[in-house]
């Protein structure tokens, strides 16, 4: 990601930074050790395993940050490959996420991120 803003800040790879979604300045990311959720456009989460653990990841989104629970998850089950499981244009505006690891019994979750929206 470093390499990508370097080249967008040198002019040098303007056509990759208009074509590239994920990563890009305002996100919020929520982490549960290496694995990761992160949020762009302020209606769209991916969720990315990079631990080689066999654990699956979770990235859980909340429509509305005052309530308890999560409007929805999108999973990471095929392991530390380089892949991100996406979600597709969600219906609302994501308030915050976090960031959960399938362990043994259960999903075990970080704190939420709170997305400022």
């Amino acid at each position: 990601m470093a390499r990508l803003l370097q080249m967008v800040a040198t002019g040098s790879a303007v056509g990759i930074a208009a074509t590239s979604s994920w990563g890009v300045a305002g996100a919020v990311r929520s982490t549960h050790g290496s694995d990761y959720s992160e949020d762009y456009q302020s209606n769209r989460l991916q969720n990315c395993d990079r631990e080689s653990d066999s654990n699956h990841t979770q990235g859980v989104y909340d429509f509305d940050a005052n309530t308890g629970g999560g409007d929805g998850d999108i999973e990471d089950s095929n392991g530390n490959n380089g892949d991100c499981a996406q979600t597709g244009e969600l219906r609302a505006t994501i308030k915050r996420h976090r960031t959960c690891e399938r362990n043994l019994l259960a999903w075990d979750c970080d704190n939420w991120a709170d997305t400022k929206r």
